[in-house]
């Protein structure tokens, strides 16, 4: 079996906290997906803290192999089926070239006051995958759509995407 090396192709800032706001001064769980079009997408979570009920999704795009940076004006709801939500570990894959797929964990926060996690009880705010698309590049994406998870509860999405040899992702 060989072996895969990593090599450093750029080194660029995707993201400067200094200067935004208190509920955007962390930036945690990071995600890179290459484009066709030779672009990077970026997706992590945003808060004032980690684990935080405010903590939301930021996309950035790099145009120029990681140098340089954008950030993505698209803001993704946090409000689903009525709900504040906070969102986290973004992850995107183009499933074909210009379809983006992102997927996102989901917390309910109509109770702000709780933990994420709770070490009392050792359990975890309900939780739901979400799936939304862009047909542009990112610049828009489809209303959130629940994945089904079949009976499973407390998912929470915890890697990339993985792209199997026959096309396949999961």
């Amino acid at each position: 079996m060989g072996t895969s090396r990593l090599r450093v192709e750029a080194r660029g800032l995707i993201y400067d906290a200094s200067g935004k706001p208190d509920t955007e001064k962390v930036a945690i769980f990071t995600s890179l997906c290459p484009c066709a079009d030779g672009s990077l997408l970026s997706c992590f979570q945003v808060a004032s803290a980690k684990r935080a009920p405010d903590a939301r999704l930021q996309l950035c795009r790099s145009v120029d192999g990681g140098n340089t940076w954008a950030e993505q004006s698209w803001r993704f709801a946090t409000t689903v089926t009525g709900i504040p939500v906070s969102l986290a570990a973004g992850e995107v894959v183009e499933v074909q070239p210009g379809r983006l797929l992102l997927l996102a964990t989901w917390f309910d926060r109509s109770e702000p006051k709780r933990p994420l996690f709770d070490p009392a009880s050792e359990g975890v705010l309900h939780s739901k995958i979400l799936k939304s698309f862009s047909t542009d590049g990112g610049q828009t994406w489809s209303a959130w759509e629940e994945v089904d998870v079949g009976g499973l509860r407390g998912c929470a999405g915890t890697g990339p995407i993985v792209k199997w040899p026959d096309g396949a992702r999961s």
